[in-house]
């Protein structure tokens, strides 16, 4: 058989693509490998008529939904090989079945890069995060901290104030800041502390301190 469309990635977007497909009498492969992003989270939020749902229960709903179209085909394994042909794609997946569809569809989303820092897997999705849209709600008015060793640091602790003024920036040992973006940041009283951080401490999922490796410990109760 050869699918009209082949989807690789089971998030909101993939989902979303096979159910429109589906309902437009498609023949249509969706690929997941079931290890969404934010897999690790105790709530999504921002999905309007779905905030708060629990990245297990959307799944559950939208897998729910496009198999009730009978030409919608789910697969929960990962494809390891795409190789193209004049009129279609050809899928190799992990259980070595071999799709053959006519369009393929890329949703397999972005994957963050983790800092190398002590603690930090124990406490990622719990009082760690990357998205201050989805969990700054929570948050608001909280002593928080912001890591990055990037230039977008400046943008991202922008958009914490939003959250909490109670915020300190890191660069972890990177010159992710210039002067300029410095001074701003310390005009809004915003403390800039550019030394590696060598652990983040705390019990429960819950972040209570981030260690430097020069010895200096600032109490802080969520990071981004």
């Amino acid at each position: 058989m050869i699918y009209e469309c082949a989807i690789i990635g089971g998030g909101p977007a993939g989902f979303n693509a096979a159910l429109i497909l589906g309902r437009a009498r498609r023949s249509v492969a969706i690929v997941d490998n079931n290890r969404p992003r934010n897999g690790v989270t105790h709530a999504s939020h921002g999905f309007i008529t779905r905030d708060g749902v629990t990245p297990t229960e959307f799944r559950r709903i939208a897998l729910e939904e496009v198999k009730s179209y009978p030409l919608v085909d789910h697969l929960q394994n990962e494809v390891i090989s795409v190789d193209t042909t004049q009129f279609r794609f050809e899928l190799v997946d992990s259980a070595g079945l071999h799709l053959k569809a006519r369009k393929l569809i890329l949703a397999t989303g972005v994957k963050e890069i983790y800092p190398d820092i002590e603690g930090f897997y124990s406490l990622y999705g719990k009082s760690l995060f990357n998205c201050p849209y989805c969990d700054g709600w929570e948050l608001q008015d909280q002593p928080l901290v912001v890591v990055s060793e990037y230039p977008n640091l400046f943008h991202t602790a922008k958009l914490l104030l939003n959250w909490s003024k109670n915020l300190v920036v890191c660069t972890n040992g990177k010159a992710s800041l210039s002067d300029g973006h410095k001074k701003q940041l310390q005009s809004k009283d915003i403390v800039v502390m550019e030394q590696p951080i060598s652990a983040f401490i705390g019990q429960n999922g819950l972040l209570e301190h981030v260690r430097f490796a020069d010895g200096a410990q600032i109490p802080r109760m969520a990071a981004s």
